[in-house]
């Protein structure tokens, strides 16, 4: 349960999903219950959560060497998942072979 609802926060989103809610067609999650989850950039410059005077030292702190997914709940930073990985062997190629798809 999610402090304050008397219905599972799960069960909140799911049933906003079913609905055809607009919030679900992006890469970004908004629930019902006032979560939103993505980049630093959307989660405080757009959205403008912000960060308990107590978490600020840890979120200063996060190492750089990962991408960093963000989680607010009722406009408060809750959570910052670090994302990081080998790349793999076919990357290079990958790349250069997309180079011209965005020239």
């Amino acid at each position: 349960m999610y402090p304050g609802h008397k219905t599972p926060f799960w069960w909140k989103a799911s049933a906003q999903s079913k609905e055809g809610s607009e919030h679900f067609a992006s890469s970004v999650f908004h629930f019902s219950v006032g979560v939103v989850m993505g980049s630093r950039h959307f989660v405080f410059e757009d959205e403008g959560a912000g960060i308990r005077v107590e978490d600020r030292e840890a979120f200063d702190r996060l190492a750089p060497c990962c991408t960093w997914l963000y989680l607010a709940m009722g406009g408060v930073l809750s959570a910052a998942i670090g994302i990081s990985g080998p790349l793999r062997s076919e990357a290079k190629e990958t790349v250069a072979g997309s180079l011209p798809y965005f020239v």
